[in-house]
C-alpha cells in the first residue's frame, strides 16, 4: 500500500483503486463528507473538522462533538481531533468503544517552532492515548523542511509530520521516507497551502527511486497518469511565462515574435517537433494577446 492519504474536500468523480487511505473534511465538504465514508466503506478513511485556528474552516469545538460520533458510527477507519481541543477526550473514547482509531494532531499556520517543542507536542498526543500523532507547520524557509523530517527519529516512534507552505513541499514528499506512515496529496485542489497532487508526490517518488519499477498494468497506467498531469500542469506553466514575457516586451518596446527563438524551440524538440509547433503557436497567441 503506497503511504499516500488522498484528501477530499467533498465528493469527487473517482478515486483510484490503488488509493487506501482517504481523508475526508467535514470542515470542507459539509454533510456529503458523511455519504463519503460510506461510499469509501471499504477504504481505510479519515474523518476530520479542523478547527480555523489550526488551518481549517471550522469556527470553535461547538458542534464538532457529534460530528465525530456520527462519523465513528458511519464507519470511519480513524478520527482526527486536535491535541488542545476540549473534546479530545470524548472523542477519543467514543473511537475507542468502536474500535476506531485517533490521530491526534498540531498545525501551527504561522512557523515552525523548534524541533524540542515538537516533540513534546508530539509526546503529549501519544500521552493522551492518540493511536498515531500528526505535527504540521508552516515552512518559513527550507530548513524547516529538515526539521519535520528529523522529528520521528528524534521522538522515536511513527508521526505523520511535514511542513505546510510553498517550501514546505519537501517534507510533504518525503516524509513517508522519514518515518510518518504516510503524507497527504490532494485529489483535485488543495485542502491546504503547499499541498500537491496525488499524481506529482507519485511521480516524485518514482524519479528518485523510491518506489519499485510498475508491475502491473494499473500500476502502469498509474504512472502514465502522473506523467501527463505533470506534461499538462508544465504546459499550463509555460503558458503563464510567456503571457508574463509579452507584457514584459510591450513595456520595454521589443516586438513579440522571435522567429529565431521560436526555431531554437521546434530543434530542441527533435521528435516531438510537430507537438512543439502547436506550444510554440499557443505561446505566441499568449504573448500577444493574454491567454487564449
Amino acid at each position: 500500500m503506497l503511504p499516500l492519504a488522498l484528501s477530499l474536500p467533498g465528493a469527487v468523480d473517482e478515486v483510484p483503486d490503488w488509493i487506501q487511505i482517504i481523508e475526508v473534511r467535514y470542515d470542507l465538504g459539509g454533510a456529503q463528507t458523511i455519504d463519503l465514508l460510506k461510499r469509501y466503506a471499504d477504504r481505510r478513511t479519515i474523518f476530520t473538522v479542523r478547527l480555523s485556528s489550526e488551518g481549517g474552516r471550522w469556527a470553535e469545538d461547538e458542534g464538532r462533538l457529534e460530528l465525530y460520533l456520527e462519523a465513528i458510527r458511519a464507519g470511519a477507519w480513524a478520527v482526527d481531533v486536535e491535541i488542545g481541543s476540549r473534546i479530545f477526550g470524548d472523542v477519543l473514547r467514543a473511537a475507542r468503544r468502536e474500535g476506531v482509531k485517533v490521530i491526534a494532531s498540531y498545525h501551527n499556520v504561522e512557523a515552525t517552532p523548534h524541533l524540542d517543542d515538537l516533540v513534546a507536542v508530539a509526546q503529549k498526543g501519544y500521552a493522551l492515548g492518540a493511536d498515531m500523532v500528526k505535527v504540521v507547520t508552516m515552512a518559513g524557509e527550507i530548513g524547516d523542511n529538515v526539521t519535520l523530517l528529523s522529528l520521528p527519529s528524534a521522538l522515536g516512534r511513527p508521526a505523520i509530520s511535514f511542513a505546510m507552505g510553498q517550501r514546505g513541499v519537501i517534507s510533504r514528499v518525503f516524509c513517508p521516507f522519514f518515518g510518518s506512515p504516510f503524507t497527504y496529496a490532494a485529489a483535485s485542489a488543495p485542502t491546504a497551502p503547499g499541498q500537491l497532487h496525488y499524481k506529482h508526490v507519485i511521480l516524485m517518488w518514482r524519479l528518485f527511486g523510491l518506489l519499485g519499477p510498475p508491475g502491473t498494468v494499473e500500476e502502469y497506467r498509474a504512472l502514465i497518469d502522473s506523467v501527463d498531469y505533470s506534461i499538462i500542469s508544465l504546459l499550463e506553466q509555460r503558458l503563464g511565462l510567456c503571457r508574463e514575457l509579452g507584457e514584459l516586451k510591450r513595456g520595454l518596446g521589443l516586438p513579440v515574435e522571435d522567429q529565431r527563438r521560436e526555431m531554437e524551440v521546434l530543434r530542441r524538440a527533435g521528435r516531438f517537433e510537430h507537438i512543439y509547433r502547436w506550444v510554440v503557436e499557443m505561446c505566441r497567441g499568449e504573448q500577444r494577446h493574454g491567454r487564449v
